[in-house]
């Protein structure tokens, strides 16, 4: 009677590999295709203020001014945009040449486009203008280097409190800057609930930086925040630390 061949099922050590495998082509195929509708929301939204941004300039060339608002763009019929984005606008027609500016915003995602058309990621109209801080000079808009605010000696912050939470990827920091001094332990943080706090600069890991009449300009991941706070403390200067604007895009 011959021998009947022994069929051998898969090891353990087969298995596990196997498993691996999968696991490893799951993460990968997940991660790609996470990348693709990324890829995907930018387009969309670089489409949309491209488009609104087309509406406003056709709106000027008609009334030689852009609109106002947003909902006075079109003849008055408004603006067309895919449900679920906020947008945020800002017009200034006594320039020449005049101006706009308008924030599309999807979740975490933020687009933004001026009358040259051309979209870029982030925001441009300041949501911290007027803010409740320290000293209204933090959230007037001004941003030459006198009037200024003094805070403490040693390592002290200033919070602004925006009016409502707003989803921002921007904050600008200018402190005294008229003779080009580098503050100590800059940190610049900013908060949903005044209580998680995420820093979104730090010179302890970043470095020190000459201060400028550009200011400091912090860009992150776009998130919902009512709090901004930024720590210094002292510059090379001297021990005084000193505050000129904080806005917030």
């Amino acid at each position: 009677m011959r021998g009947r061949a022994i069929r051998q099922g898969f090891t353990i050590v087969e298995l596990l590999i196997v498993i691996v495998v999968i696991a490893i082509l799951a993460v990968v195929t997940v991660v790609a295709f996470n990348g693709v509708q990324d890829r995907a929301r930018r387009t969309a939204l670089s489409s949309e203020v491209v488009a609104i941004a087309k509406q406003l300039r056709q709106d000027q060339a008609i009334n030689a001014a852009y609109p106002a608002t947003l909902a006075d763009a079109n003849g008055g019929a408004g603006v067309k945009t895919n449900a679920g984005l906020t947008l945020r606008y800002s017009v200034n027609n006594a320039t020449n040449p005049q101006t706009f500016c308008v924030t599309a915003t999807d979740g975490k995602l933020s687009y933004m486009v001026g009358e040259a058309g051309v979209a870029s990621e982030g925001g441009c109209v300041n949501v911290a203008l007027g803010s409740t801080s320290p000293n209204a000079l933090l959230t007037d808009g001004i941003t030459t280097s006198s009037p200024y605010h003094s805070g403490a000696v040693g390592l002290v912050s200033v919070t602004v409190t925006l009016p409502a939470t707003h989803t921002i990827s921007t904050v600008k920091v200018w402190h005294y800057y008229a003779d080009g001094r580098r503050y100590n332990a800059t940190r610049t943080e900013v908060s949903a609930d005044n209580v998680t706090w995420t820093t979104i600069f730090d010179s302890a890991s970043s470095g020190t930086y000459v201060e400028t009449s550009a200011g400091k300009t912090h860009t992150f991941s776009a998130q919902p925040v009512r709090y901004i706070r930024d720590w210094i403390n002292g510059s090379t200067s001297n021990t005084g630390n000193h505050w000129v604007e904080i806005q917030a895009y």
